[in-house]
């Protein structure tokens, strides 16, 4: 009898189901009962233990796999960075194929590596797609084309560079 059935506890233990993001239950009279899930897609992936971790945008552990998936971003670093990464998985998306990696840097926050670029790049809280961008934009008009090492954008109107250290000395 569908009426009787509890539909609460049911719910309940449909969410345990890790790649579940919502579900959602209903009655159909005279005799169905419908479950729509909103699955859980992973969007990072983390190799740790000799497998990849599978994430989702929220960090959340959906599974782990042998070979690494193709069109996640790479994540490094422990628990706790992974944790600071999560939120910013909005603003990751528009550069998912190209991140090389992306980790948690104190006191800098998200250290993002691109696949087409040899900088290292610390893009601040916001509007990752757009500084990234813009240093592009300028990058050749600075004539510093092969010493930049790292690129900090977190200050708004600003770029700081951090170049390759030059051999001491004569050579």
């Amino acid at each position: 009898n569908i009426l009787a059935m509890d539909m609460k506890r049911l719910q309940a233990q449909l969410r345990q189901v890790p790649e579940g993001a919502a579900v959602t239950i209903r009655r159909v009279l005279p005799d169905t009962v419908e479950i729509v899930f909103t699955r859980r897609r992973p969007f990072y992936r983390h190799f740790s233990n000799g497998s990849f971790r599978l994430l989702d945008e929220a960090g959340r552990e959906l599974g782990r796999r042998e070979q690494a998936p193709p069109g996640l971003v790479p994540l490094r670093g422990n628990e706790t960075d992974m944790a600071a990464i999560a939120p910013y998985a909005r603003e990751l998306r528009p550069l998912r194929g190209r991140i090389e990696y992306v980790a948690w840097s104190e006191p800098r926050g998200i250290e993002l590596k691109l696949l087409d670029a040899a900088e290292v790049f610390y893009p601040g809280e916001n509007a990752f797609a757009g500084k990234i961008g813009h240093y592009f934009r300028i990058k050749g008009r600075l004539g510093l084309d092969a010493g930049v090492q790292r690129v900090d954008l977190r200050i708004p109107g600003r770029i700081y560079f951090e170049l390759h250290e030059e051999p001491q000395g004569e050579s």
